[in-house]
């Protein structure tokens, strides 16, 4: 078996980097769509779930293995939020909080 092009490597190396520059303004964009989420649970979990879940498929390909992790605990945080009663809401919120701390440190590199 070859090994693969140079300029394929290449390609996936800039590629991998431009994703991982990226993060940072993608979990800002996860922050925003928190705080819609906090005011509706409608669209706005939706929305969350969504990017939770790109961020949670996407990461690991591109060498952040810990971040497609953490996105991946947000996502299913915030599925529990969209059935929920305004009972067990707080408690959820909580959770969704936390998993999304979580993607930050991720990103930072922190643990």
């Amino acid at each position: 078996m070859s090994a693969p092009p140079d300029d394929f490597m290449a390609f996936l190396e800039a590629s991998r980097r431009a994703y991982l520059e990226a993060l940072p303004a993608r979990v800002a964009a996860l922050e925003a769509l928190w705080i819609r989420a906090c005011d509706d649970s409608g669209d706005g979990l939706a929305e969350l779930e969504r990017a939770a879940h790109s961020i949670a498929g996407s990461a690991g390909t591109f060498g952040a293995a810990r971040v497609g992790e953490a996105g991946g605990k947000l996502e299913v945080a915030v599925r529990r939020l969209a059935g929920v009663d305004a009972a067990g809401r707080e408690a959820n919120l909580a959770e969704a909080r936390l998993a999304l701390d979580e993607v930050h440190r991720a990103v930072d590199g922190r643990s």
